[in-house]
């Protein structure tokens, strides 16, 4: 065996005791990742609750003083103009391959949810009749939740949108409040954002062996927003 072939061989083993090591560490890695438990970065709620009465007039009731009587409360849901719906398929995200090795996959959903922490709120009260207004923007980021690495950019190509995008909508409503002398009410509009929740496996391939399951994550694309408008005393 000539010198040149013992340096050739030298490099191939260095390099394959590399590679294994680097998986090795992947491996280690991913093994330890604490169990998932579901999460949104926000709480949200499905959207079909909006049509129960008994639901919004407890959960109004919760945000109101003890003594309050709730008197009157509607609901005016308005969807953005360019909303559309993830196409779902089978054929996981190939976008391991290069730097990242993460992908998604057992993509489902939409499930259309309500973001239960208000984006904007005005609230009135006097002596005498007023109108409540709601008017200007407000930003509705989309979200995206996971127990592992991969990035927006990875999940942002699997889900068909992007997870960062930002949202700026206006923002249009009144509420009238009529008053007396001896009848002192008061009423508040809320502006929540809706999405459509999808749901996926994080899945991750080493440099050597098989891809396996890391864990499972939310991508949750912002698609319009509902005015929650209500009256008490």
């Amino acid at each position: 065996m000539s010198a040149w072939q013992k340096v050739v061989i030298a490099l191939v083993t260095i390099i394959l005791v590399f590679m294994l090591v680097v998986s090795m560490v992947s491996n280690t890695r991913a093994v330890n990742i604490e169990e998932y438990k579901y999460k949104y970065h926000y709480k949200m709620l499905p959207v079909k609750q909006l049509d129960n009465a008994t639901f919004l007039r407890e959960y109004i009731l919760k945000r109101l003083p003890e003594d309050a009587k709730l008197i009157h409360f509607e609901t005016k849901i308005v969807y953005f103009n360019d909303r559309n719906t993830v196409k779902l398929n089978s054929s996981p995200s190939t976008s391991h391959r290069g730097i990242s090795r993460y992908y998604i996959t057992n993509l489902s959903g939409p499930y259309e949810m309500w973001g239960t922490h208000y984006i904007d709120t005005n609230e009135g009260s006097g002596p005498g009749s007023s109108t409540i207004f709601m008017l200007g923007r407000e930003s509705i980021p989309n979200l995206f939740n996971t127990n592992t690495n991969a990035t927006a950019n990875v999940i942002s190509k699997r889900v068909g949108f992007s997870v960062t995008k930002i949202y700026n909508p206006a923002l249009k409503c009144s509420l009238s409040i009529h008053n007396s002398i001896h009848n002192n009410t008061s009423g508040a509009i809320e502006v929540y954002p809706i999405y459509d929740v999808y749901h996926y496996d994080v899945m991750y391939k080493p440099l050597i062996g098989k891809a396996y399951k890391v864990g499972k994550g939310d991508a949750s694309k912002a698609v319009g927003i509902f005015y929650l408008k209500y009256i008490w005393k």
